[in-house]
């Protein structure tokens, strides 16, 4: 009979290590991605953290942990109170794991509208369509992908275009082309909200570091397209975090430009620099509401992670 009970320090060290074999299995289907998340001294602490700060759960069955939930608690994502279970934080044996899943939920759900979160977000590992109909059914939606490649060069037809490095003498041309990237993702169906930042000093700052390319793409004298990527994003999913990953952490073609290569040209040029610095792998992280993007990505890379939300009636809050 499967109990669920709160997530205890006992928890921990088996919670962890239903989390490394997830990730073993993860990895035999895509060998690219670094080997370090399989051990389990390396997610110990993360899980620990998570004991003083969202309500967490592990499920079991005899004396057998066989699914956990670990969460983290952030006073403001996206405008809300949110427990977030990141993909190192949930695991369930594989068999049965939506059920599993399923009976955990019911139970820490609860505990986190207890806590004031209203907002509820799973990342899960890979990409497996039964547990995300299951959080559909759930009533939870997409919210993002983490993908990853190897560095061979992508196929596909070529655009007949110059793509060449950018550095800070092209500012007003990049922030030109950012801020149509930033329309398009406010824009149906995507409707992703940027605060108000400093961008510009923040753009040239980063173009000033040579750990970080952007690359422009050129038909004659027009800017079409950019890319820009760097060492593993911090704001991507935990297990692409590696000294071998390279992160892809924007890009944007002009409409005119699409479906015709113009994306694959500046994806192979980031993916030769890549390998000419060292690296190993490249990883993107997308929404998935973002269709042209979607279609992009899937194209050349493989899932590895991906991110569900719910968002309660805020009348839950006074009950």
């Amino acid at each position: 009979m499967l109990e669920i009970v709160p997530l205890e320090a006992r928890h921990v060290e088996d919670a962890a290590r239903l989390a490394c074999s997830r990730y073993a299995d993860l990895r035999c289907a895509i060998p690219t991605l670094p080997t370090r998340w399989e051990r389990v001294e390396n997610l110990v602490p993360r899980i620990s953290e998570c004991l003083g700060s969202a309500p967490g759960v592990a499920a079991i069955e005899g004396n057998r942990l066989v699914g956990f939930v670990a969460a983290l608690l952030v006073p403001d994502f996206r405008g809300m109170r949110t427990a977030i279970s990141l993909e190192w934080g949930n695991g369930a044996r594989a068999d049965d794991r939506c059920d599993v899943y399923e009976a955990m939920y019911a139970r820490v759900s609860s505990d986190w509208v207890d806590a004031g979160c209203l907002s509820h977000l799973f990342c899960c590992m890979g990409y497996d369509p039964a547990l995300r109909d299951r959080w559909n059914l759930l009533g939870f939606g997409m919210l993002a992908t983490d993908a990853m490649r190897d560095l061979s060069l992508p196929q596909g037809r070529l655009a007949d275009i110059e793509v060449r490095r950018a550095d800070c003498s092209d500012i007003s041309a990049i922030m030109g082309l950012l801020h149509q990237l930033e329309e398009h993702l406010a824009s149906s169906p995507t409707f992703l909200f940027r605060s108000e930042t400093d961008e510009r000093q923040e753009e040239l700052a980063w173009l000033s570091d040579p750990a970080n390319a952007l690359w422009l793409a050129y038909c004659g004298d027009d800017i079409v397209g950019y890319l820009r990527q760097g060492p593993a994003s911090n704001n991507a999913c935990t297990i692409i975090n590696d000294p071998g990953t390279s992160s892809i952490t924007g890009a944007y073609t002009v409409p005119a430009f699409r479906s015709r290569g113009t994306a694959t040209a500046l994806l192979g040029r980031a993916i030769s620099w890549a390998k000419e610095s060292g690296y190993v792998r490249c990883a993107v992280d997308f929404e998935p509401m973002n269709t042209p993007a979607r279609r992009f990505w899937l194209r050349h890379f493989d899932p590895v992670a991906f991110g569900v939300m719910r968002r309660l009636d805020d009348r839950y809050a006074a009950v």
